[in-house]
């Protein structure tokens, strides 16, 4: 077979497969960004035809909403991000809140509490804007491996002194919060103290551990 009718063939193969999906959720790190966290020409083309067969797609990221980069913000027939590990779901076009299952300001403090007796960078977030603790900032890189992360990380987050003071300051549930760990033993025996939590979901990267409201009944 020429070229051209192999082309030919795989865009009509993947055309029929199209018309079985009728949704897909894309991560953003690791995934549908590549390590400099850009949207490669290829992927951007296959988001666009799946989008002309009716997809629905959509962003489902651990990011906040401010988080998420303008060109998929503003992406053609991209109507819906699904943000900060399920807490909150937005409408592209404004930016409004369609749903979300926050967590509550206890449950908050008690996982910072937690994740306090270990060597972290802790991060809480409220509307979608993340706050993290100013001195750890300053080392971010102990943090997260991914340098392309860092700048990220650094402009992103607003710097808080104290961030227990923060969440007692604002008095109301959160998106999430979230810890960056130094070492992968410390997160290990985190994990397994979080796990004793009810209705805490864990969610985990590489070296960070996030934290939202389950969206399931509470654990008997």
């Amino acid at each position: 077979l020429s070229l051209r009718r192999q082309r030919q063939m795989c865009i009509r193969d993947r055309q029929k497969s199209m018309q079985k999906i009728k949704m897909i959720g894309l991560d953003l790190d690791g995934t549908l960004l590549n390590d400099k966290k850009e949207l490669t020409p290829y992927t951007r083309q296959v988001m666009e035809e799946a989008i002309r067969q009716g997809v629905t797609v959509l962003v489902a990221t651990g990011r906040p909403w401010m988080g998420v980069p303008e060109f998929l913000k503003s992406f053609p027939g991209m109507d819906y991000a699904l943000t900060s590990n399920g807490a909150r779901i937005v409408r592209t076009q404004d930016g409004s809140v369609l749903m979300e299952q926050l967590l509550s300001r206890d449950k908050a403090k008690k996982i910072l509490e937690i994740c306090a007796k270990y060597d972290t960078l802790q991060e809480v977030y409220f509307d979608g804007q993340g706050y993290a603790e100013a001195e750890k900032m300053l080392h971010v890189e102990r943090y997260h491996h991914n340098p392309n992360m860092w700048e990220y990380i650094r402009t992103t987050r607003i710097p808080t002194e104290d961030i227990f003071g923060l969440v007692d300051r604002e008095s109301r549930s959160l998106d999430k919060v979230q810890a960056l760990f130094a070492d992968l033993d410390e997160r290990a025996r985190a994990w397994k103290e979080l796990e004793t939590l009810e209705e805490v979901e864990i969610v985990g990267s590489l070296k960070s551990v996030s934290y939202t409201h389950l969206t399931l009944p509470t654990k008997a």
